[in-house]
């Protein structure tokens, strides 16, 4: 999927999942899943455009919280500028992301309501051909859609902030890229993100007012990103020293290379002057 020139872009896929999921539970009737006994969660588009804006800006105090060993490295004014025009990069990074996780939750869902309405349905034969659709699809788009860490795709967001031509697609596989080899260090950092923004939500509760929430919730997100950016500048120094280990290396084998061929041709030189001096 890296290559958009000989194969679907991981966005392409995911719109066409969404439409096939909504095409497919309009048409069959199936009545699409959800938890708990009453309606439907609603979506609130003023709500998520707000909570997409204080992940971007989270992602941008974090990485200047981080960027110099624990000193802020930007004064407000400046990363209010930096953040005005850069901020394209990792709004698409955040869009791109979100448009994933909501494939792959609704592909999840829409299987779900397929087997469960096989199940009820009755019949060995129905059952037993829902799951191996269901396998057979969910592995033919799972390098796609799941091809994504958590740490990465959390990464992913300080990356585009932190550094220029890094933005959507190309973010997330630089972070994959960074996080490489360090896959247990990621998933542990990766639950302790997830638990502190879920920290607001068990200790408020569902009484409390809005202007409490908010803040609670941005703070617990600057957290939560701060701990991500701080792996990945960890991450990122020990790339540099592995690629500045591997370019002196080269060019230690390529100065080698140099020598030996030249000493050859000297010894070629050496030995052609001594040719007029052969008995015949």
């Amino acid at each position: 999927m890296e290559d958009d020139g000989t194969k679907c872009s991981a966005v392409t896929v995911a719109v066409l999942v969404l439409a096939g999921c909504h095409l497919s539970l309009t048409l069959s009737k199936v009545p699409p899943p959800h938890d708990g006994g009453g309606q439907p969660a609603r979506v609130e588009p003023a709500g998520h455009v707000a909570s997409l804006a204080a992940t971007v800006l989270a992602a941008y105090v974090a990485s200047a919280a981080c960027a110099g060993g624990g000193r802020i490295r930007l004064s407000l004014g400046s990363l209010l500028a930096e953040a005005r025009r850069t901020w394209a990069r990792p709004a698409a990074t955040a869009l791109y992301i979100e448009l994933l996780t909501t494939a792959m939750a609704s592909l999840l869902l829409t299987l779900r309501a397929f087997l469960a309405a096989a199940a009820s349905a009755g019949g060995a034969t129905a059952g037993l051909m829902a799951v191996s659709g269901s396998v057979a699809l969910v592995g033919w788009l799972g390098p796609v859609l799941f091809a994504h860490s958590d740490i990465a795709c959390r990464m992913s967001l300080v990356v585009a902030a932190a550094e220029e031509g890094y933005g959507g697609a190309a973010a997330v596989r630089r972070a994959e890229a960074l996080v490489a080899g360090r896959r247990a260090h990621g998933i542990a950092i990766g639950l302790l993100a997830s638990a502190i923004e879920q920290a607001p939500t068990w200790l408020c509760g569902d009484g409390v007012p809005a202007l409490v929430v908010g803040p609670a919730v941005l703070a617990a997100k600057i957290v939560a990103c701060c701990a991500c950016s701080a792996f990945y500048y960890d991450c990122r120094r020990r790339h540099d020293k592995v690629s500045a280990s591997r370019s002196t290396a080269k060019c230690c084998q390529v100065l080698w290379d140099r020598d030996l061929y030249v000493t050859d041709e000297s010894e070629e030189e050496f030995g052609g002057s001594f040719e007029c001096f052969r008995l015949t």
